[in-house]
């Protein structure tokens, strides 16, 4: 499921999803599926994730979230999405910075102004 969701593979995780893998499976920086497609931006993949039940917040080795790196890399829809699956805005990382504190930092400002609604 990791390699599936992180190269954008919708077939392939649809397979092993359908096999009863753990969509919360995690590699060895404790990042899941759902963070890895959100870094990357990948909507189709967030969206099967999503309607299978993965962890919406679940955070990896520094304590980064879905939410926290879909802000950081700028993919305003994945936000909205993942907020409307119920992620947490206010989390914190291990350097105590925020989704809304990725995006300001990295210029994304409908993003950042979405946040502070």
């Amino acid at each position: 499921l990791i390699t599936a969701a992180s190269h954008g593979q919708i077939d392939v995780l649809e397979y092993l999803i359908s096999q009863n893998l753990d969509v919360n499976e995690f590699d060895d920086n404790r990042r899941t599926p759902l963070m890895l497609a959100s870094r990357n931006g990948n909507i189709d993949i967030v969206q099967i994730l999503l309607r299978n039940s993965c962890e919406v917040n679940a955070k990896d080795k520094d304590n980064m979230t879905a939410l926290m790196y879909a802000s950081d890399n700028g993919h305003k829809e994945i936000v909205k999405l993942l907020i409307d699956h119920g992620a947490y805005i206010n989390e914190k990382n291990n350097k105590n910075q925020t989704a809304l504190l990725f995006a300001y930092k990295r210029g994304h400002l409908d993003i950042t102004k979405y946040l502070l609604k």
